[in-house]
């Protein structure tokens, strides 16, 4: 008479979970283009970048320089080169956030609306109003709020700052480590908020290259993207625990057989 050890048991509960979870490869390609010939590509999808426009409770990072070092630091903030601050700590300092109104406030030119702006456009604005004070001005300005969340089932879920306020979908989830085994690559929700406030939601099949033409490929910031489960995780979880107390019994009562016979 046989019987199943502990060692067997716990390989035997492995394979079934598995055996459970486990779909076709085609559910984990993504851009699949559905074609015989898989040499063909499509090259009539144009993408559309987004372009960001400035809004409130956006925060502007603004750096000017000129013919005239001091001069052009009447307009940066102060900083202590004996004590240089960190990146992260100069943009705290150099932030100019954009009020309701979509102004900012800047030394010597007051107020100035930026609203609906891009940040080219906003440069360009910048730059014309300090011309009155500085010869040939140089103005940068970065958007410094660009970030997206990332949730669901990727690998390091998080909320993510974009430096180049550009992303697309497929950055995000790369940024995010990809989507686990478990997600649902033909369901992925992009939570926007719209310019009235209120949340649109929109959903991307990321193993179509329709995705190319989506709305939601480019990402807008303070996006949320969710991914979904599979059904399988959840039925693989179900099992799991239905199995589990099964396999413990079992073995249980093994082991209690063999010290029986042991001690006969």
């Amino acid at each position: 008479m046989s019987f199943i050890s502990k060692k067997q048991a716990i390989p035997l509960l492995f394979i079934l979970f598995l055996a459970a979870s486990c779909v076709p490869s085609k559910k984990f390609l993504y851009y699949q283009n559905g074609l015989e010939d898989k040499s063909h590509i499509d090259s009539t999808i144009s993408l559309k970048a987004y372009v960001h426009r400035i809004s409130p409770n956006d925060v502007l990072t603004i750096f000017v320089s000129s013919l005239s070092p001091e001069a052009s630091t009447y307009f940066n903030p102060p900083i202590n080169r004996d004590n240089m601050p960190d990146v992260a700590t100069y943009k705290a300092l150099s932030g100019y956030l954009v009020d309701n109104n979509g102004e900012i406030s800047l030394p010597f030119i007051g107020k100035l609306n930026v609203k609906g702006l891009t940040i080219p456009e906003a440069r360009d604005t910048v730059k014309k109003q300090l011309e009155k004070y500085l010869i040939n001005p140089t103005v940068f300005i970065n958007l410094e709020n660009f970030k997206i969340v990332m949730l669901g089932e990727v690998s390091k879920p998080g909320v993510y700052v974009v430096n180049n306020e550009q992303v697309t979908i497929s950055e995000a989830l790369a940024l995010a480590g990809d989507m686990t085994v478990f997600g649902k690559r033909t369901h992925v929700l992009v939570v926007r908020e719209t310019m009235a406030g209120n949340p649109e939601y929109g959903m991307v099949d990321m193993t179509s290259p329709e995705v190319f033409k989506s709305p939601y490929y480019y990402l807008h910031p303070n996006d949320i993207i969710y991914v979904n489960a599979r059904k399988n995780k959840v039925a693989s979880g179900d099992l799991f625990f239905r199995i589990v107390p099964i396999i413990i019994s079992l073995a249980t009562l093994v082991s209690l057989l063999i010290i029986r016979f042991k001690i006969m």
